[in-house]
């Protein structure tokens, strides 16, 4: 899908990868402006529903665990970036639900 895609970075692997995104250029730019304001502890200008945030986690594909930062929202044609979650192939689907997001369900 074309659109614009919330990207980041793992600092551990370095792997670029993305986990969503919007087809909105108004959304793009409050979602990339609201990490940048947040990151010097402005605050964001507005609130979005799915706001990136500044870092992320990442399952790399060796097993690890790393951190990733939010480098912006890239603007990508039809099958030019597609997010791990959506084709299934993200490290970390194999992890029981309670490593990855806690005990609530």
């Amino acid at each position: 899908m074309k659109g614009y895609y919330m990207t980041f970075r793992c600092r551990l692997c370095g792997k670029t990868f993305t986990n969503g995104g919007t087809g909105d250029k108004e959304t793009a730019w409050t979602a990339t402006a609201n990490a940048a304001f947040t990151a010097s502890g402005i605050g964001p200008l507005k609130k979005l529903e799915n706001q990136p945030l500044v870092q992320e986690t990442h399952c790399c594909e060796d097993g690890s665990f790393g951190v990733a930062d939010f480098l912006g929202m890239k603007w990508a044609e039809d099958g030019e970036i597609v997010a791990d979650y959506l084709i299934g192939s993200s490290p970390c689907q194999d992890l029981p639900h309670k490593a990855r997001w806690g005990d609530k369900k």
